[in-house]
């Protein structure tokens, strides 16, 4: 999947781009972990999109019912949903092939996006309940409840602090607006299998949770513990977690992240 973005890089979707035929509607996810920053598209389809190959387009008025097309779109701290644009689909049901265009603008904050030439072609679709070797789950409670779960996430060597950092966003539906929320853990490159302490912001390890949404919040660990299974490298992380974090400026506003089970191992390039 690519795109060109305004004033942003264009996007160029790595490994994780998955599209999915769920009950109820279309699933398509992409991201763009590149130097400039973590960036994911997320599109919802309606499930009446026809196997046949006639060409189908959708309107992107913000409207995100289930019975119509939108977009969500993460760079930065920003999450866009799609106000104006269209999304033009094929599905060819006997080959499991999706072909697909996008225009569309948006805005969060006063910041306003527009991603325009956007293509995407893809052949194989990714069944409900099949998940790959990579996964990350966790369950979620206090100000935004919910059972996290991924496998669109990756590992990191940050040279300035000589540190890996693992980062992982995921649209998540619950009984409020779906949200994208991003777990990011932090840890000396090298550190070996064994059990260790999970601390604040600069301490050797630490944590965050953040929900990108109008009332979400950056929520910043203050306490918890680690288990690497593994020695820690870019290439391969392995771990049991949990952690508490408090809201940065709303101290009475907390998550508790429990169970979290961390399974990453670096797809080779091709």
């Amino acid at each position: 999947m690519t795109a060109k973005s305004v004033d942003e890089p264009d996007f160029v979707a790595d490994s994780r781009f998955e599209i999915s035929r769920l009950p109820n509607h279309w699933q398509i996810s992409a991201a763009d972990a590149s130097e400039q920053g973590n960036r994911a598209l997320y599109i919802h389809v309606p499930a009446s999109l026809p196997d046949t190959g006639i060409e189908k387009t959708y309107p992107l008025n913000g409207d995100d019912g289930a019975e119509n097309a939108w977009i969500r779109y993460i760079s930065g701290d920003f999450m866009v949903s799609s106000s104006t644009g269209s999304l033009t689909l094929r599905y060819y049901g006997d080959q499991e092939k999706m072909v697909g265009t996008f225009d569309f603008e948006g805005g969060f904050g006063g910041k306003r996006f527009r991603l325009t030439d956007g293509h995407f072609e893809m052949t194989g679709l990714k069944e409900p309940g099949v998940h790959s070797t990579n996964s990350l789950t966790a369950d979620v409670t206090g100000a935004f409840p919910v059972t996290y779960s991924t496998q669109t996430h990756q590992v990191a060597f940050l040279p300035d602090t000589q540190q890996l950092e693992l980062y992982a966003s995921e649209l998540i539906w619950s009984t409020l607006a779906p949200r994208v929320h991003a777990l990011i853990l932090r840890l000396p490159e090298g550190t070996k299998k064994g059990s260790y302490k999970i601390g604040k912001f600069g301490d050797p390890i630490y944590a965050s949770y953040n929900v990108l949404a109008a009332d979400g919040n950056l929520f910043p660990s203050i306490e918890g513990d680690i288990e690497l299974l593994a020695d820690a490298s870019v290439d391969h992380l392995e771990a049991n977690l949990r952690f508490t974090a408090i809201a940065a400026g709303v101290p009475d506003k907390t998550l508790q992240i429990a169970d979290g089970k961390v399974i990453y191992k670096r797809i080779p390039a091709k």
